[in-house]
């Protein structure tokens, strides 16, 4: 049998019991920080990083032919208002033997709310400090029934649903179908069909452009696959 100091034995875990409890605030205290930075770290849903890639399945309409579109964000240069943007380059490439046809170019600036797609800068325009006109815009988060104006080019876009949309890449989740259209202005309209899953990016459009004539890339593009950083 042991002797024991009913008195001693009651300091100790009552000193036990104080240890305990200011582990245990602390680790509240930790996790709740945590929990607290993950929801007000703003996020964006539109991936904009140089080294990202995608490839798209193309099949345009008139005529009925398939090649692949090859999306990459190549670098980052300067607007001509001093805004930094990423700059993206748009292969349109044969499908069976994958030679170069076409090549555009974008200049892309985003954050957490806005994304405006210029098109390239003209550097050697007689007004090389001249704003190129703003191409497309999204508004963030996207949200069904939300709809916008980019105003230079007068397209007016709508986010129509929420859905799951299944091409080549994958099956997306949480996947917004949006539509981007302008009336005739000057011999050029827009009919454009959008599906745009956060943090992947277009995953697939239908193009039905005109700008004194179709454009090249009026078509069927679908996520074949993608890489991004």
């Amino acid at each position: 049998m042991y002797d024991i100091d009913i008195f001693s034995l009651f300091h100790l875990l009552k000193n036990d019991m104080k240890r305990i409890s200011i582990i245990s605030l602390t680790l509240f205290t930790m996790l709740f920080s945590c929990k607290k930075v993950s929801e007000t770290t703003p996020l964006s849903d539109f991936p904009n990083n140089v080294g990202n890639h995608w490839r798209y399945e193309f099949q345009s309409t008139d005529p009925v032919t398939k090649s692949y579109i090859d999306v990459d964000i190549i670098g980052t240069g300067k607007l001509p208002n001093g805004q930094l943007a990423k700059i993206w380059v748009y292969s349109f490439l044969n499908f069976r033997e994958t030679n170069l046809s076409f090549r555009d170019t974008n200049y892309v600036v985003s954050d957490d709310k806005n994304v405006i797609i210029y098109t390239n800068p003209c550097r050697t325009c007689a007004k090389p400090q001249q704003m190129p006109y703003e191409k497309m815009k999204y508004v963030l988060p996207l949200k069904t029934g939300n709809f916008w104006l980019t105003p230079s080019i007068r397209d007016t876009t709508k986010v129509l649903a929420n859905t799951v949309l299944k091409v080549p890449a994958g099956s997306f989740k949480n996947t917004f179908e949006l539509s981007n259209k302008r009336a005739y202005v000057t011999n050029s309209w827009t009919n454009n069909t959008i599906w745009f899953t956060p943090n992947i990016g277009i995953t697939k459009l239908k193009q039905s452009q005109f700008d004194l004539g179709p454009l090249p890339t009026n078509g069927n593009w679908e996520l074949i696959d993608y890489s991004l950083k």
